[in-house]
């Protein structure tokens, strides 16, 4: 996939949560080990309540948006909300990677959507719309920010830190002096909807930010039916 375009497109066909997205978060978020734990222990009898639609949402759509980053744009995820509070809100960056070998930090706004209605209003000219999460102002505050908070140079050298200890990621000291010294970062803003691919969604997020972000229109064939499968993907 081409990077150099601003806008890319791409459409997961009806089963693909099955055949693509889905074995991906079965593995990275080890719910396969847990529903173990239950079948090991007999615990038939454990009470629950379904997640919230608008919740469930969220979360198929940052995990669709990290699959595709990882299996198509070279990215990599240190830290994975929905891995380690799935189902929970939070302030800040949705997700945060690096690209392979590069080592360049990307922040990714992702919106997520089962209506077309209205669509655009996610993009462009409402509250927390994806051109204002992804303006460079917000984003060189965190970024260049000498505090903790999620996604600064900062905290991303201390995840590798502390991965690097731990055997989970290479001891390669240029890598942490690369993020520490750099200037710049990439930024992606995703909308996860029902199919069709919509040409002119991005045009006024374009048109407010300019050629800085890369913007990725991700459809579903049937949506609903996706989303039935990750939510029984999702429970024990």
């Amino acid at each position: 996939m081409d990077e150099r375009l601003l806008i890319h497109s791409f459409t997961g066909a009806k089963g693909f949560w099955a055949t693509d997205v889905g074995p991906y978060y079965l593995e990275k978020s080890g719910i396969d080990l847990l529903r173990d734990v239950v079948k090991d222990h007999n615990l038939k009898g454990i009470k629950s309540r379904k997640v919230s639609s608008n919740l469930l949402v969220m979360d198929f759509g940052e995990i669709s948006a990290s699959w595709h980053l990882e299996t198509n744009l070279d990215q990599t995820f240190l830290k994975l909300r929905w891995v380690e509070s799935p189902f929970e809100t939070t302030s800040g960056i949705d997700l945060v990677g690096l690209k392979k070998e590069k080592w360049d930090v990307s922040y990714v706004e992702v919106k997520t959507r089962t209506s077309n209605s209205g669509l655009t209003s996610c993009v462009s000219g409402s509250s927390n719309c994806l051109a204002d999460q992804l303006d460079s102002n917000r984003c060189d505050a965190r970024f260049n920010s000498r505090n903790m908070l999620q996604g600064s140079k900062s905290a991303i050298v201390r995840i590798i830190k502390e991965k690097i200890l731990k055997g989970e990621f290479p001891n390669d000291p240029s890598i942490i002096k690369k993020i520490l010294r750099a200037t710049s970062y990439n930024r992606y803003g995703f909308v996860i909807h029902p199919s069709p691919i919509i040409g002119t969604l991005f045009q006024p997020a374009v048109a407010q930010l300019g050629s800085g972000p890369i913007f990725v229109d991700f459809s579903f064939d049937d949506m609903n039916f996706e989303l039935r499968g990750f939510e029984q993907d999702s429970t024990i």
